[in-house]
């Protein structure tokens, strides 16, 4: 964060607007700000301050109090800070709760505090907070400091240079964690530690998973991994011996059972055989008696088939015959037709003959038509421009209206829009009435939330005072108690030293001295006290003891209750009405704020709305506007258009005759030549295509008669021919006579039906003979046995093997049972032995990432850490050349007592001693020496980070007049070298020294007006 430009008005020292521009710099890098004491030096910083954070840089100063005591009633305190951020520039305004004089009559008035935070770009202001809240959070997030932090490393206030350097671990660790971005080695942490918890949830899962296997394996829990192993495979061993066993004698009944099957099958087939035997010699008689019929059948299809094989002759004769017929039928027609051709052909020759006639008229037709196709193109065109032009008459009339019509739309809505801009006008103030209510409705709560902490408070202070009135009483009680339980422990004490002394005096002679007083003399010996006892003694001290501790714990609920009500100072647990009537009149203002809050965001919302209105209303006169010169451009276009047409028509009518200008007479004059012309030329094509078709139909016809003659005497010679050779084949084939032929021919469609009845009666008999003697020969010495006992041994056999089935499964889904029960057991004692030994790594991790190890520290503490070992490093090159090599700092790597956090405090090694010791042990100069050189290397190595943090700006208030003047020669040559890294060193300081090693200073001039400020450059 580099500061441009700093205003302050009436606000510290400073009365008028007073603004320091720090771009006046130029290239200086490092500047004095000097001035009497009082001037206004520490202001600038304060000013600084409370513009980034609304508090000043001192934490006793307080923002309201910094309005300056020069301002007049009527000025307002305000401080603007511009500055560059990131290679952004931002620009914040702020303002403290302030009394001024109201502006129209007498009184004060009091004004909130007020902040307002922009980006300046190149297009102006883009705004980023407009309220107090949101402006801190806002600037904390751009700066990624809090307001102590910025204290101990950007802006050091007088008195707290030093606390960078003597914080505790728990303080540093808050500031390094901004500047190293170390969230993330957190976020490392907490995920581990997620990890680890899952782990051993899965393990405990896993473990409660494993056991209820072996639970309903074994029914018991006390038994060890490898016992369960090897009571699983002693079981299994057992369950296969079992199973191989039922195996066995399953087996041995399957044999049995199947041998009584076969019994029972042999017994079957040997009854199948016999009744088959007598089925096959019941077929055969039958057969036999059919024979007779089978041998008649035979001869009809003998006869059948000879008339199938005459079948072709007999074909072929009859469609010879069928031609010859047909040829002499083709001869008549053919003969009938030529006539009827001749006499059409006579016809058309007279009709060929009466077209010369009519040629003469149809050549005039022809010349009309060639003179009218010259003339179409200009008719057409004509028509064209005709309807064009009444068209366009027609749309420019439609466009005229149109435009008048949008005229009256227009300055309707201008009227329109007049009302809505006066209707705003009157809402105008409605955003500063708001305001000024949001204001009054913020402090309407501010004391709303006063008179209930008030009201809670009061409440509980009469509870404190019941509590203090009871509290008063047992303390009474247990000062009396007290007092009695000493008094008795007194009288016991004092029978106890009497009894001591009767333990001195049993061993006490005359003449021997008393160890206690010396004399010689002893007339009247101790005596033991029958009543004294050493446990009553005791007694009273425990019973004192008990009385204080009561006493000491009521004294100090008393102790808290007042301190309490101490805190609560000008507040009565009398006033609670008071203060409940005071919250019932704030809540009824509040109320009342609002509903009128809510009335103004009626009148917002309506105000809105009219101003959308309005934005849509000048968005309608704009395209109104738009459309009515379109439509002036379009009628002007549509008036060009009607005189080019009436010119154009003008030109075509002297191309016609006046008799056809009209379209109607000159397409219908058109038409009625074109059709007799049409006409005409059809009727010669006609004429001419009928005579020529006719002539050559005569010749047709006459060539096929001479072609038909010819073919009739070829087709007489063959059907004799194949008449001789159809009557030697039936001759040949036995039918008698050609009726006889007809008769078995009408019978062939039954050859197939009479085959497959022979050939089917031939088979049966075959396989009905072949049959019987296979099983004649089979059943050969063959008996029937007894099938009803057999079968009943069967029966008895399957029931056996059925049972010896049953238990086999019994005792298999048993051992199958427990073969699932020992997988899973294997699969979840691997699974367990798996998330263990990866808790073992990830639980170790986790464990040493969360601080669980010997250092007690976490992850990332210890980036922490080395993040400030970096720092320190660089710091100790500054501090060893400030201390001429005496002091080296150190990050303190011990152990801290207890829980503590540890790990970030700092200790100096000193070469005079040889010793290391704390940071808090350093005198004033060495302390200040240590503070500048840890607070350069800070900023070089977070610059140098690059992170979301800029620390290339630091100021610094005193301190340096504790150095000694070579002390101080080497604190401005660290200071003039930080030039090179382009930071901004600004330095409030008395001792001379500074102003004549650094050329730039910041000159602050202390006047009765309030002090001004100058920047001087001595180069």
């Amino acid at each position: 964060m580099r500061p441009l430009k700093l205003t302050m008005e009436a606000f510290g020292a400073y009365k008028k607007l007073e603004t320091i521009d720090f771009t006046e710099l130029g290239t200086e890098r490092i500047f004095v700000i000097s001035g009497k004491t009082g001037a206004g030096k520490s202001t600038i910083f304060d000013a600084i301050s409370f513009a980034i954070f609304g508090v000043t840089n001192l934490a006793d100063r307080e923002g309201a109090s910094m309005r300056s005591d020069f301002a007049c009633e009527r000025d307002l305190t305000e401080v603007t800070l511009t500055f560059m951020l990131h290679q952004k520039t931002y620009y914040i305004k702020r303002s403290p709760q302030q009394e001024v004089r109201k502006a129209r009559g007498d009184g004060m008035r009091s004004l909130n505090q007020k902040a307002e935070l922009y980006e300046l770009t190149g297009g102006g202001e883009k705004l980023l907070a407009s309220s107090v809240r949101d402006v801190k959070v806002k600037m904390e997030e751009l700066i990624q400091l809090n307001v102590d932090q910025f204290r101990q490393i950007l802006m050091i206030p007088q008195g707290e240079f030093r606390e960078l350097l003597v914080s505790d671990s728990k303080e540093k660790e808050a500031i390094l964690q901004r500047l190293a971005h170390t969230d993330f080695y957190k976020r490392v942490e907490n995920l581990l530690f997620e990890k680890q918890k899952n782990l051993q949830m899965q393990a405990e899962n896993t473990r409660r998973e494993l056991w209820d296997v072996i639970v309903t394996e074994f029914d018991d829990d006390s038994l060890s991994v490898p016992e369960v192993e090897a009571r699983f495979e002693a079981k299994i061993a057992e369950q296969k011996a079992e199973l191989l066993e039922k195996q066995n004698e399953l087996s041995s009944l399957q044999k049995i059972s199947l041998s009584a099957a076969q019994n029972v099958a042999v017994a079957e087939g040997i009854e199948a055989d016999f009744a088959q035997l007598e089925k096959q010699n019941e077929l055969l008689t039958e057969l036999y008696a059919r024979k007779p019929d089978m041998e008649r059948l035979k001869s009809r299809l003998a006869k059948m088939e000879a008339a199938q094989n005459l079948q072709p002759f007999f074909g072929q004769l009859k469609r010879t015959d069928e031609k010859l017929g047909e040829t002499k039928r083709e001869f008549e027609q053919t003969e009938a037709d030529l006539k009827t051709a001749e006499v059409e052909l006579s016809k058309w020759e007279e009709e060929k003959l009466a077209l010369t006639s009519k040629q003469e008229r149809a050549e005039k037709w022809r010349r009309n038509k060639i003179e009218f196709e010259k003339m179409l193109p200009k008719m057409e065109q004509l028509t064209e421009n005709v309807t064009s032009l009444e068209t366009k008459k027609a749309a420019f009339k439609i466009k005229e209206l149109a435009f008048k019509e949008q005229e009256t739309n227009f300055g309707q809505l201008t009227q329109e829009m007049t009302s809505l801009k006066e209707r705003l006008e009157a809402l105008s103030t409605i955003l500063e009435e708001r305001f000024h209510l949001l204001e009054k409705i913020n402090k309407f709560e501010m004391n709303h939330k006063q008179v209930t902490e008030n009201l809670t408070k009061t409440r509980q202070l009469f509870e404190m005072d019941q509590q203090l009135f009871d509290l008063k009483q047992k303390k009474e009680v247990y000062r009396a108690e007290l007092d009695r339980v000493e008094h008795v422990k007194d009288d016991l004490f004092a029978a106890s030293k009497r009894e001591q002394a009767a333990v001195l005096a049993q061993h006490l002679h005359e003449g021997d001295a008393c160890p206690v007083c010396g004399s010689e003399s002893h007339p009247a010996l101790a005596t033991f006290s029958k009543k004294f006892q050493m446990e009553d003694l005791e007694q009273a001290l425990q019973d004192v003891e008990e009385h204080t501790v009561r006493l000491k714990e009521v004294e100090e609920q008393m102790a808290r209750i007042v301190w309490q009500k101490e805190q609560w100072e000008g507040l009565d647990g009398r006033d609670v009405e008071k203060w409940q009537e005071e919250l019932t009149r704030v809540t009824s203002k509040l109320e009342e704020a609002k509903q009128k809050q809510s009335q103004l965001n009626e009148s917002l919302k309506l105000r809105e709305n009219l101003k959308n209105e309005l934005l849509k209303k000048e968005q309608l006169k704009q395209e109104l506007t738009n459309e009515l010169t379109d439509l002036q451009m379009e009628k002007d276009q549509l008036k060009r258009d009607i005189e080019l047409l009436d010119t154009e028509i003008s030109w075509l009518l002297t191309d016609i005759p006046e008799s056809l200008r009209k379209p109607e007479d000159f397409h219908r004059i058109h038409k009625q030549i074109l059709a007799s012309l049409a006409e005409f030329e059809a009727h010669e094509k006609e004429v001419l295509e009928k005579f020529q078709t006719q002539k050559d139909i005569v010749s047709q016809y006459t060539a096929r008669q001479k072609s038909i003659t010819e073919q009739l005497a070829k087709l007489s010679k063959e059907f004799a021919n194949d008449q001789t050779v159809f009557e030697e084949k039936r001759v040949q084939l036995g039918l008698n006579d050609e009726a006889e032929f007809h008769t078995y021919m009408a019978q062939i469609k039954d050859i197939p039906a009479i085959e497959k009845e022979l050939s089917d009666y031939e088979r049966s008999l075959y396989v009905a003979v072949d049959r019987k003697q296979v099983l004649e020969e089979k059943l050969k010495g063959a008996e029937k046995k007894d099938l009803v006992k057999l079968q009943k041994e069967l029966d008895e056999a399957k029931n056996h093997q059925s049972e010896a089935e049953q238990k086999m499964l019994v005792v298999r889904e048993r051992g199958n049972e427990t073969n699932r029960h020992f997988e899973l057991f294997i699969s979840k004692k691997a699974q367990l032995l798996h998330f263990e030994e990866e808790y073992a790594d990830l639980g170790l991790l986790a464990d040493t990432a969360r601080g669980k190890n010997d250092l007690r520290i976490t992850f990332e503490r210890y980036v922490l850490a080395t993040f400030l070992d970096t720092i320190v490093s660089r710091a100790n090159v500054r501090l060893l050349k400030m201390t001429n090599g005496r002091f080296e700092l150190s990050r303190k790597r011990d152990k801290a007592k207890g829980n503590a956090q540890s790990g970030l405090e700092l200790e100096v090694y000193d070469e005079y001693t040889g010793m290391t010791r704390h940071v808090k042990t350093l005198s004033g100069g060495e302390s200040f020496k240590t503070s500048l050189a840890l607070a350069l290397a800070l900023a070089e190595v977070v610059q140098e980070m690059a992170g979301g943090i800029s620390l290339d700006t630091m100021f610094i208030d005193e301190g340096f007049g504790t150095l000694d003047p070579e002390s101080l020669d080497m604190a401005i040559e660290c200071l003039l070298e930080t030039q090179e890294n382009g930071r901004l060193v600004g330095i409030i300081s008395h001792v001379p020294e500074l102003k004549e090693r650094i050329p730039a200073r910041l000159e602050v001039t202390a006047t009765n007006q309030g002090s001004k400020t100058q920047f001087v450059l001595n180069m």
